[in-house]
């Protein structure tokens, strides 16, 4: 089955009071929230008031986001347009703070979050510790190619793959140019995004920004692009159970002389003593016993006693 909408065709709920950090949210709902179907994959654009700060959580869901307009950080991470984040199920992220001109954020899920929604840090790390989970997250900049050798490109989005069906890719096709975006076969669903340009589906045209939903059962996507050519992604989950990266298997082992690497058991994160936080003024060669005891995961806020030294 597949389903498309564009931004135009929706509607933006109600604003509502936001968890910490003040102002307002609003949202509009793309594809799913049925109640005939509701268990059904989820996809809808968050809107905010400047300067909003939602706070380090987690989901009981694997998720993709998608910055679509303005500007922010998650975690210590600078995003704008074309930003992604991937989230593992029971990973915290964040904090999410909305920048001067606010920021659109898309989510997009294959099933609906469990009942009550984020789950807080640092309130839930207790709970967290004791789920059995798979952590791991990614951030990635997507844009569209300066320069095209022919009318498609086609580029995999890094840290975004696994041997069970979750992959990432940015499409960009020039006026006129047609492909087909990878199948779904294998995937636990996808999703097609057009980012910028637009999308010529069974006769009618889809701006930016429209949202389709492929279910695993479709062929693959046929992708069209109209007058203006098309910036697209195409993102995929894993299969229902089937939640693990190849690289994930990590074993601790003990203090060496060589510089060592360390593992925020929160969300997977790792500190590279070889590499350092330059952004956080730690240079390269810095070892873990002379990082500041303030300092805290970049991607999650955690804090130095979250992590553990393992091998890579």
């Amino acid at each position: 089955m597949i389903q498309i909408t564009s931004h135009a065709a929706t509607k933006p709920g109600e604003r509502y009071e936001v968890e910490g950090g003040g102002g307002q949210a609003w949202r509009h709902n793309y594809i799913g929230f049925s109640p005939m179907a509701p268990d059904k994959g989820q996809g809808w654009l968050l809107d905010s008031t400047p300067q909003r700060v939602l706070r380090a959580h987690y989901h009981a869901v694997d998720q993709f986001q998608v910055v679509i307009n303005g500007s922010g950080l998650m975690g210590k991470h600078k995003v704008g347009p074309g930003s992604v984040h991937f989230s593992r199920a029971n990973t915290p992220y964040g904090p999410i703070v909305w920048g001067d001109e606010g920021m659109g954020l898309l989510t997009i899920r294959v099933r609906p979050d469990t009942p009550g929604g984020p789950k807080y840090m640092p309130d839930r790390r207790d709970d967290l510790r004791k789920t059995p989970r798979n952590a791991y997250q990614v951030s990635q900049v997507v844009r569209p190619p300066r320069a095209m050798n022919g009318d498609v490109y086609v580029e995999a989005i890094p840290g975004m793959q696994d041997s069970n069906g979750l992959a990432a890719h940015a499409i960009t096709l020039k006026a006129g140019a047609s492909t087909l975006a990878p199948s779904p076969a294998g995937t636990g669903g996808q999703w097609i995004l057009v980012m910028e340009g637009s999308l010529i589906y069974e006769g009618k045209t889809y701006p930016a920004f429209s949202i389709a939903e492929v279910s695993p059962d479709e062929k693959a996507f046929p992708l069209q692009a109209g007058p203006d050519g098309l910036h697209s992604m195409v993102l995929s989950f894993s299969r229902e159970g089937k939640q693990g990266v190849d690289s994930e298997v990590i074993s601790a082992k003990k203090p060496q002389a060589a510089d060592r690497t360390w593992l925020c058991e929160l969300c997977g994160f790792i500190y590279d003593e070889a590499a350092g936080m330059p952004e956080d003024s730690i240079p390269p060669g810095t070892r873990w016993e002379d990082v500041p005891d303030s300092w805290g995961c970049p991607d999650c806020s955690g804090t130095k006693a979250d992590f553990k030294m393992v091998e890579l």
